[in-house]
């Protein structure tokens, strides 16, 4: 029997375990829940969301197996069983409403639902530009929940995410076991799992076009990386917390200049189905200044720098924050154009991370979950250097906090409700959730000054070398 054949049958039998443990899982996991979820009740959407998981399992597991070569039964047996569990973990938040999808998405899900075919394209609907909406009007013409189908679809990209950490991850580190443990653990941060499985947000989506574009630029895929980052900012405005970094990456000479052409074209390209369904250009263009103009608070809910400042006037600090934020970032830059030639793939995860926590730290109107993407580079920037384990311990903290505070998880709750005055009860929440964001603020100001120490002591340590050499 030759080594080919043999590989061959591991593989078939590695998959058959696979598969087995995922739909088992899941099939228990279906029973168990469907009685405490109200909307599960009907086996048609039991069995379909129970598919649906199994096949994400299957698949993830599939991603780790295939990426590190590994195909011994036991270990495609807890990769399984780990990426089950963390499946697990959504599967049961997937009945809880937010007040965001009883506000908006299940608004939007209606106007796409009740307007014939793909003509609600044309109307105004919701501040999500328009890539998202045509996913929204697939799910609202399908014959299932909308509420499961649009968490089900943050938690795959939860999974696309993973790999793609799991492949920068892969530059520096050859071992299988600690690149299955990589995409393993990132299934389990806390603003990932909440944010998608919980809240019914997308941020995941933008997020893991943005890490895509880090990792073909890295790989010099120059027309691929590029590509990346347009999708990723046709999903959300967002992603120009990271854009500084196709700046550095032509510097660097990760990207060529002739292949930027590739940013508008599939800009516009996601553009057309909507402008063809009889959509206003103008007001296919203008979703993210009109979003822009939303919002005339300094912050909203975000634990930035405007959490220190109680009573700042917004007219007088909303401008002024923009051009702080404008600058802090082209300080960046200049500094990394100026030492380009001691970056390596450590030094440019650093950059991206301190990129996507210094804008939304110092512009305004930020929410609490514009710093999701400074979460996931986070943990990026440990893997790269174990001596920065406080970078994604005060930032995913942080963050994961600030979600709490927003959604109502208030400590000393017990406390608050014995107070009988609705006013004073009220007041006391506000206070307590305000000395938790002032908190929260310092924290990510501190990881913040510090990691740009770190940046440039390592700069200077290796213009220290380079000079002796």
């Amino acid at each position: 029997m030759n080594i080919k054949s043999k590989l061959n049958k591991q593989n078939i039998f590695a998959l058959g375990i696979m598969s087995a443990l995922s739909v088992v899982l899941f099939c228990i996991l279906s029973f168990y829940y469907a009685s405490s979820m109200e909307q599960m009740t009907c086996g048609r959407f039991t069995y379909s969301i129970t598919g649906l998981f199994s096949l994400l399992t299957f698949a993830g597991s599939a991603c780790v197996i295939f990426s590190t070569k590994r195909k011994e039964p036991l270990f495609v047996a807890f990769i399984t069983f780990a990426i089950g569990a963390a499946l697990t973990a959504r599967f049961t938040m997937l009945d809880f409403i937010s007040q965001d999808y009883e506000d908006c998405l299940s608004i939007w899900i209606s106007v796409f639902k009740y307007h014939p075919g793909v003509s609600g394209w044309s109307k105004t609907v919701g501040d999500y530009n328009m890539p998202y909406l045509y996913l929204l009007t697939l799910i609202a013409k399908l014959p299932f929940i909308p509420l499961y189908l649009i968490k089900t679809l943050s938690v795959t990209f939860d999974l696309i995410l993973a790999f793609f950490i799991m492949k920068i991850a892969e530059i520096k580190i050859k071992s299988s076991e600690t690149l299955a443990a990589i995409f393993i653990g990132m299934l389990f941060v806390p603003t990932v799992i909440i944010n998608s499985a919980y809240w019914a947000q997308c941020d995941v989506i933008y997020a893991t076009f943005c890490i895509a574009f880090l990792y073909f630029a890295l790989k010099e895929k120059s027309a691929l990386s590029v590509i990346m980052l347009s999708v990723a900012f046709s999903f959300k405005l967002q992603t120009v917390f990271i854009m500084p970094m196709l700046i550095v990456f032509l510097f660097m000479k990760k990207i060529r200049v002739r292949d930027l052409i590739w940013f508008p074209i599939v800009f516009f390209a996601l553009l057309i189905p909507a402008l063809v369904a009889g959509k206003p250009f103008m007001d296919a263009i203008s979703v993210y200044y009109e979003q822009a103009k939303s919002y005339p608070f300094l912050e909203i809910h975000a634990p930035n720098v405007y959490q220190l400042f109680e009573h700042a006037d917004y007219d007088t600090f909303v401008s002024a924050g923009i051009i702080f934020a404008g600058t802090a970032a082209a300080a960046l830059l200049y500094y990394a154009y100026r030492n380009k030639k001691y970056f390596d793939t450590s030094l440019f995860i650093l950059l991206s991370f301190l990129f996507a926590l210094t804008i939304p730290m110092l512009l305004p109107k930020m929410h609490e979950r514009y710093f999701f993407l400074a979460d996931i580079l986070a943990v990026l920037v440990f893997l790269y250097n174990k001596k920065r384990w406080f970078v994604p311990v005060g930032i995913i903290y942080g963050s994961f906090r600030s979600y709490t505070v927003f959604l109502g998880k208030t400590p000393f709750r017990d406390e608050i409700e014995q107070i009988t005055d609705v006013g004073a009860q009220e007041a006391y929440a506000e206070a307590l959730a305000n000395i938790d964001m002032r908190i929260l603020a310092i924290i990510f100001i501190a990881v913040n000054i510090f990691c740009v120490y770190d940046l440039v002591r390592e700069i200077n340590a290796r213009k220290a070398a380079d000079s002796i050499e």
